[in-house]
């Protein structure tokens, strides 16, 4: 189910693939329940502007939301654009056949999508065991292991790489 607030057209797709492989951060969030309940996984993206301009654009046609990043000190603001869930998926969706950076991490993103829908829990949270709870984080770390294979390793994304190997999941997307 994709959730598009206006019709894009193929060139809308590619422009804002373009924007996406040079600016945009696919992420796969872990949140930890502090209270007792398991973990839940969520797709994130993001892009940050100072010109809020496209940024109103993009989220005109897939949705999501703007809103300036207080965590950076900076002179000027900047604005970032925010989409999750189903939103995420229906924008990866629209611009994979158009990027070129990022299309190994939308792949995976979108592999993500899929096995929590094939597992029932798709925008629930809710896991039924513990196979699945590693299953969904294997995602995250090959992710994680996708960017430290392109942007080089460092002790910290050395171990992480080797977690990500270790699981068959991730052997099948990479591979």
């Amino acid at each position: 189910m994709e959730l598009l607030v206006k019709a894009a057209s193929p060139i809308d797709n590619a422009y804002f693939a373009g924007f996406f492989d040079g600016e945009g951060c696919v992420a796969i969030r872990k949140f930890h329940n502090t209270n007792g309940t398991r973990n839940r996984w969520q797709l994130q993206l993001s892009v940050g502007q100072i010109d809020r301009g496209p940024l109103d654009l993009l989220s005109s046609f897939y949705g999501g939301s703007i809103h300036i990043d207080t965590a950076c000190n900076r002179k000027r603001h900047i604005w970032i654009w925010q989409a999750v869930a189903r939103q995420a998926e229906g924008f990866l969706k629209s611009i994979i056949s158009y990027c070129i950076v990022k299309r190994e991490e939308i792949k995976i993103a979108l592999s993500f999508c899929e096995t929590a829908r094939e597992q029932g829990i798709f925008h629930k949270g809710h896991l039924r065991s513990e196979i699945q709870e590693t299953e969904l984080d294997a995602f995250r770390l090959a992710l994680m292991a996708f960017r430290v294979n392109r942007k080089g390793p460092d002790v910290k994304s050395l171990e992480t790489m080797k977690k990500a190997r270790e699981t068959s999941t991730i052997e099948e997307l990479l591979g």
